[in-house]
């Protein structure tokens, strides 16, 4: 592997890494977003498991909406530093 490939990879580590410590700054955010994503992973398990009643279904559904909706953006950043 050539040097810019690995140079490449390496901004995009450290840039995912900065994104992520600046979206978790604060320790009630983090605790929030941590609590909300064990949640999911709960439901997730629990889904493959042993199944999901409807309510907790749409649980799910929307714990994956708001992950989904706040990835997007560092997705699209990630894949055009990636792609440079």
């Amino acid at each position: 592997m050539s040097a810019a490939p690995r140079r490449s990879r390496k901004r995009a580590r450290q840039w995912a890494l900065t994104v992520l410590d600046q979206e978790t700054a604060g320790s009630h955010k983090l605790q929030t977003w941590a609590a909300l994503n064990r949640r999911r992973a709960e439901l997730i398990r629990r889904h493959y498991t042993g199944g999901l009643n409807e309510a907790e279904d749409r649980e799910m559904a929307e714990l994956q909406a708001a992950l989904d909706r706040t990835l997007e953006p560092w997705d699209q950043e990630l894949s055009r530093r990636l792609a440079l």
